[in-house]
């Protein structure tokens, strides 16, 4: 995924546009305690929280950059409303 899906423009616009990304890796074991606490058992696995930081979905295995940006706009959350003052 970081040779194809994360290099791709379209994907990581829309990451950025819409998401607050925070990247663990455990390939040298350094993030290890972060995959235990959230039960991830198979890599590649993306996990999606909302704003108060609840799991709403979770993506497991490759995902092409098509395929990436159709399963995350069903997670995705409106921006909060701006109160009229």
């Amino acid at each position: 995924m970081d040779r194809l899906s994360f290099t791709d423009s379209l994907v990581m616009m829309h990451l950025r546009k819409n998401y607050v990304l925070h990247r663990v890796d455990v390939s040298q074991f350094v993030g290890m305690d972060v995959a235990e606490a959230r039960k991830v058992d198979k890599y590649p696995t993306m996990i999606v929280h909302d704003r108060k930081g609840i799991e709403v979905g979770r993506l497991i295995g490759f995902q092409s950059p098509d395929s990436l940006i159709f399963k995350l706009k069903k997670w995705e959350v409106p921006p909060p409303k701006k109160s009229k003052r």
